[in-house]
């Protein structure tokens, strides 16, 4: 369809512009920003015989270079491109795949032998029939991308393009891209707007009529291009075949509305053409049939609502919206500015810290915040939880699926969101365990005759809740420690109202899940008559029999225990809490909890002092294998403590030391070795976070923030963006940011703790906004390793115990001395109201 060309604008009214485009943009005190584009291909980077690979960003280009967008459904990756602009697009609910039932009918009946054949010794044909039997029946769904949006820009040569600059602006959340060319300045800003749920890209230039582009959408398979009223749209079906062969994939559509001031639009075949326009906005909107709805009617109407708004309405209520989560939190380590952000591109910091060792506090503070911009980017209320790359991913089949890994990396990228004020962004998870509870419920039942619900290590959008494979994929605890996520919201919270109607709920049917499966050890075993899960897996490890075999499966791996501990501890502690408002609250399954606890085997310290990772102390053949699973007490969980437990807490020191010198001389591995630890080197980015994690819990500071810089030099892109395995995956950005928390406040205990591990290397800092357990807000200045100042603000009224790393000597509250008292170890406790600040003295 052709436009009519718009009426010449007034040189009054242009200069008006001119003045509203240089002022629109303030110089951000927190950005990533380079000096040139993120790379790209010559042409497009799929086609006829050639395919996209998540495992080709080991040369640190392209992808890995964009800069991300997202309003935690929608998001992109902005390229910056001078001629040719690449803006690739995601909709967090495009999965490949379908809801259909994967529990296997064999489950049930086979379930009796693998346990009698596990008590039997005979682990490795146990291992064989539960990978026939015991494994699920339909395939993992797959986070697909949307496909790219292209720009080719009339009349620009790159080559001649001076003063390039792209920037992503973390206080406003807004990626821009500048350049000049023949005295021209052009500028691109682009952003994800929350509230409207669409993509806004603006262009400009400082002179009229500069801007000649031609608009195109591509995707990989499975889609068309085409236009319409005035719109570039993207529209498919992913090719997701039943047994039948009846095509189940989800719908999908992205529909462009460019709106021009001056020059002319035109739409030829799948391509829009735009030719002397004085300015362009672009407006992005993205749906699928998830939910079930219809993608093209969802897609028109958030187009014809943000349409309606002017550019900077729609810029300004982004912001307002964005910076209500993002500014409730600031960070300064080493009286380090965010000028700092300007003296170097961040692609050059990154290589210098690749280069030094010695770290730069500087970068753990943008990382920190960077992580906190891609959760609010990723994840909101109403929306699906951050999955394996978060929001942005640009393959049809991406590592490992892109899914929801339960073994550690889903819950790791929420492990700092409460401390990070962020405990709007936690809902996400929360409510996605919720709709997953009634197929977790079936699974319970139908393959292991249990109540309550679980969940495995591999799930995706489609109720997958069944084992994904027999072997690794037999690990039926993956819902009880997702469920810690839902308790430690209510604990930074403490409101008894979440407790009571969402939280208990779900933590009691994930302990009566465990509270079934269970069993009783047989007589002539160690521990005879102690209950154990079976099987049992210690995620992804390998132990070797006197025989020689090498195995995955047995039964009562210390992590199944830990796990199923904190879960029965969690469900009393609730209990407790509720009690108080009804004294006989759940009394009968606080008995049956109490009752099987007692007959738990106990954590186990090996011969060498180590935590003893299987039942018996077993041969490891990968001693520095990548997950150190059973340090799960330590954390996420907090039963191994200095104070209340010092030889367990001892042992995983051990453990940690053992782990990271790995084998000096690598065995052969009958499951294959990924990433292993060997003489403090190797490992994983999230593997990293973990081990720095177990330090700060330990008090460690030093060593807690050796391992954080390992991953600041060996696992991070130039986009800032983590590694895992030789490809991205977002787990370690997020969980980076929980080793920074860690290390400064922690409040597991019952009580809130000022630098608990802080580090030498951290000798003065400033923050203010941290949260801490039973609803209160914190902000500290600290000097020389000492703290000068801090103030709690009390959201729930509960009483405060706090320590610090040098001693209170005084609390007040406007104005007036609060009366505390002393407990041991330097501990204080006084009284709060809701809605006061309380200030301390040191």
């Amino acid at each position: 369809m052709r436009f009519v060309k718009t009426a010449a604008i007034s040189l009054l009214l242009w200069c008006g512009h001119l003045l509203a485009t240089a002022q629109s943009i303030p110089f951000p005190k927190l950005a990533l920003w380079y000096k040139q584009p993120a790379t790209l291909p010559k042409g497009l980077p799929y086609g006829p015989g050639k395919t996209t690979n998540p495992w080709d960003n080991r040369n640190r280009q392209g992808w890995v270079e964009a800069l991300p967008i997202g309003n935690g459904k929608a998001g992109a990756m902005v390229f910056g491109g001078i001629a040719r602009e690449r803006i690739q697009l995601n909709e967090e609910s495009l999965w490949a795949g379908y809801f259909a039932d994967a529990n296997n009918p064999k489950a049930l009946s086979a379930l009796p032998t693998v346990r009698r054949l596990m008590f039997e010794g005979k682990e490795d044909e146990a291992e064989v029939l539960s990978k026939n039997a015991l494994g699920a029946i339909t395939k993992l769904g797959v986070y697909q991308t949307m496909g790219d949006l292209w720009l080719h820009f009339e009349g620009i040569d790159a080559r001649q393009a001076t003063d390039y600059q792209r920037s992503l602006d973390l206080e406003r959340a807004v990626a821009t891209t500048s350049f000049t060319i023949n005295k021209v300045r052009y500028q691109r800003e682009a952003f994800a707007s929350h509230p409207q749920n669409v993509l806004v890209l603006r262009l400009t230039a400082s002179a009229p009529g500069q801007i000649s582009t031609t608009l195109k959408i591509t995707r990989e398979q499975d889609a068309v291009s085409l236009t319409e009223q005035g719109k570039l749209v993207l529209r498919g079906q992913v090719n997701f075949p039943d047994e039948q062969q009846v095509n189940r994939g989800m719908r999908f559509e992205t529909q462009v509305k460019p709106l021009v001031k001056g020059g002319t639009l035109v739409a030829r075949g799948d391509s829009i053409v735009i030719r002397q326009a004085d300015e362009v906005v672009l407006y992005i909107a993205q749906a699928t049939s998830y939910t079930p709805q219809d993608p093209i009617q969802v897609c028109s109407a958030l187009l014809s609502k943000a349409t309606a708004k002017p550019f900077q309405t729609l810029k300004q209520e982004h912001s307002t919206d964005y910076q209500k989560l993002f500014s409730r939190l600031q960070l300064t380590l080493n009286g380090v500015g965010t000028e700092e952000a300007w003296r170097r591109p961040t692609n050059e910091l990154v290589e210098s810290v690749r280069q030094d060792s010695t770290g730069n506090e500087f970068m753990t503070v943008l990382q920190y915040q960077y992580a906190r911009y891609l959760m609010i980017a990723c994840s909101r209320p109403g929306d699906l939880p951050a999955n394996l790359q978060g929001l942005w991913n640009e393959h049809l089949k991406p590592a490992w699926a892109s899914d929801y890994h339960t073994n550690i990396n889903l819950q790791m990228n929420y492990w700092f969101v409460e401390t990070a004020n962020l405990a709007d962004c936690h809902k996400p998870l929360i409510e996605y365990m919720q709709q997953m509870i009634p197929y977790g419920q079936q699974t319970a039942r139908n393959q292991y005759g249990a109540g309550g619900w679980v969940m495995h290590h591999a799930m995706d959008v489609f109720g997958r809740t069944a084992p994904d494979q027999g072997g690794v994929g037999v690990w039926p605890v993956g819902g009880a420690w997702l469920s810690r996520h839902a308790y430690e919201h209510f604990l930074f919270s403490h409101d008894k109202q979440l407790l009571r109607t969402k939280v208990y709920p779900q933590i009691k049917g994930a302990a009566q899940f465990m509270l079934d499966f269970l069993v009783e050890i047989p007589e002539g075993l160690p521990f005879a008559g102690r209950l154990v899960t079976n099987p049992s897996h210690s995620p992804e490890n390998t132990y070797e029999k006197p025989d020689g075999k090498q195995l995955m499966l047995g039964y009562g791996a210390t992590m199944d225990t830990e796990i199923i501990q904190d879960v029965f501890d969690n469900c009393l502690e609730a209990i407790d809490i509720l009690s108080q408002d009804d004294p006989s609250f759940d009394e009968s399954f606080k008995q049956q909890l109490l009752a099987a606890k007692s007959r738990l085997v106990p954590i186990q310290i090996s011969p060498s002092g180590r935590i003893q990772e299987w039942m018996e102390d077993y041969k490891e053949p990968e001693l520095g294998h990548r997950h150190i699973s059973h340090l799960y007490s330590l954390y996420p969980d907090n039963a191994f403590s200095l104070v209340k437990t010092p030889a367990l807490a001892q042992a995983a020191l051990r453990t940690l030391e053992v782990r990271l010198k790995g084998n000096p001389s690598q065995p052969k591995f009958r499951y294959g070795s990924y990433d292993p630890y060997l003489n403090g080197k190797g490992g994983t980015g999230w593997g990293r976070v973990w081990v720095s994690l177990f330090y700060s819990r330990l008090g460690m500071g030093n060593e807690a923030l050796k391992h954080h810089r390992i991953l600041q030099s060996n696992f991070v892109l130039p986009n800032l963006l983590g590694i895992a395995h030789g490809t991205f995956q977002i787990d370690n950005v997020f969980g980076n940011a929980a080793t920074t928390s860690e290390m400064l406040i922690q409040s597991q205990d019952g009580f809130i703790n000022l630098l608990p591990a802080l580090p030498d290397a951290w000798s003065s800092g400033q923050v203010k906004g941290f949260r801490a357990t039973s609803g209160f807000e914190v902000a500290m200045s600290w000097d020389k390793k000492r703290l000068t100042s801090a103030s709690v603000i009390s959201r729930a009224g509960q009483p405060c115990r706090l320590k610090g790393l040098n001693p209170v000597v005084r609390v007040t509250a406007d104005g007036r001395a609060v009366a505390f008292t002393k407990e041991a170890d330097g501990l204080i406790r006084f009284n709060t109201q809701p809605g006061k600040t309380y200030t301390l003295y040191f």
